[in-house]
């Protein structure tokens, strides 16, 4: 009955997603071993339907997976991230076309990374010690936003004078 077989489904789910908190709860170390348990937990799960459920639930279960090893991909270089997460998502099923729309959203964040990392750097040299910047260094400081940022530079200052600072965030 119909009522049966969501149940079913849903723990199923469950236990996948009781997999994903042990591996997020588990020691950095080896995200192939990592990703080799999960996908034996799915095969275990769904068996034969296995298929079905990921051509249904592919980017769920992907970003699940990538959610639980952030711990093992922040110790990684951003090439061996970017490449290990391609890994990732191949050994999900991706085809080549999404996997090379994720490679040059990869590389974008990387530059935006760098970017803010530059920007924050500028900012707290010009800083110094004091807690206002002059008029000559917002001045610099806003040719550095508009370099680095484009577009968004606007926003980002607008943002600071909120008081909120993109550079706190997690990466």
């Amino acid at each position: 009955d119909k009522a049966d077989e969501i149940w079913a489904m849903e723990k199923k789910m469950q236990n996948v997603s009781d997999v994903l908190k042990r591996i997020e709860e588990s020691p950095v170390g080896s995200v192939d071993a990592k990703l080799n348990a999960f996908k034996t937990a799915l095969k275990e799960n769904f068996g034969k339907e296995l298929p079905q459920v990921l051509s249904k639930r592919q980017e769920t279960l992907t970003e699940g997976f990538v959610m639980s090893v952030q711990k093992d991909l922040k110790t990684m270089s951003y090439d061996s991230r970017k490449s290990t997460l391609r890994d990732i998502r191949e050994a999900m099923g991706m085809e080549a076309a999404a996997l090379n729309r994720w490679d040059a959203l990869e590389d974008e964040r990387e530059v935006r990374w760098q970017n803010q990392e530059k920007y924050t750097e500028l900012r707290k040299q010009l800083l110094g010690k004091k807690t206002a910047l002059s008029p000559e260094q917002e001045k610099e400081l806003d040719t550095a936003r508009k370099k680095l940022f484009g577009e968004e530079a606007e926003i980002i200052k607008n943002e600071e004078a909120s008081g909120y600072f993109r550079s706190a965030e997690e990466r």
